[in-house]
């Protein structure tokens, strides 16, 4: 990855999103290890697609999450 200085003031919000827990908290060691302190980001786990989750992802873009990760099954 290539290091950008213009980054170091933005917060990358992710969310993750599945049913599996275990799958879902070794997506997140792999997000919080790549991150490895170089940027800051907060991280939002789901197990469904309720109304919390949706609400966010239609939410303004400007607050909407940077990066979503779901598995199909």
């Amino acid at each position: 990855m290539l290091y950008n200085r213009e980054w170091d003031d933005i917060m990358i919000n992710v969310v993750v999103c599945d049913d599996d827990n275990k799958f879902r908290q070794k997506v997140i060691e792999q997000i919080k290890k790549y991150m490895n302190n170089k940027y800051e980001y907060k991280i939002l786990e789901f197990d469904d697609y309720n109304n919390k989750f949706i609400s966010l992802i239609k939410s303004d873009p400007s607050s909407s999450p940077d990066l979503i990760i779901l598995r199909k099954v």
